[in-house]
């Protein structure tokens, strides 16, 4: 996945799924932490976990993105501002939701 960069009035927000180890085999060697979900079963622990991959997004209204897993569990503020460091552009304006941390990497 490449990162965009975007501009103007931009949509910030992010989303939450389950994390997967699809793709991670018996024949490598690889051991599964956890017991199997079976045909999209739900994640065991109530709330935000780190049994799930945080993906941040971002919009702007060219239509340029930015969709990226960034952590796993809850986002820091640290994370935003890995993810977005140089990808929006001085002046912009930013449309988010409540969450602490864009107020602090505005």
């Amino acid at each position: 996945m490449g990162i965009g960069k975007v501009k103007g009035i931009i949509e910030v927000d992010e989303t939450f799924q389950a994390y997967s180890y699809k793709g991670n085999h018996n024949k490598s060697g690889f051991i599964m932490p956890r017991p199997a979900r079976r045909r999209g079963g739900e994640v065991k622990v109530y709330g935000i976990s780190h049994e799930q991959v945080c993906i941040a997004t971002a919009i702007d209204r060219n239509n340029n993105i930015i969709f990226e897993p960034v952590c796993r569990g809850r986002i820091a503020t640290s994370d935003f501002e890995r993810l977005f460091r140089g990808c929006i552009e001085a002046g912009a304006i930013l449309c988010t939701d409540s969450h602490k941390s864009y107020i602090q990497i505005c």
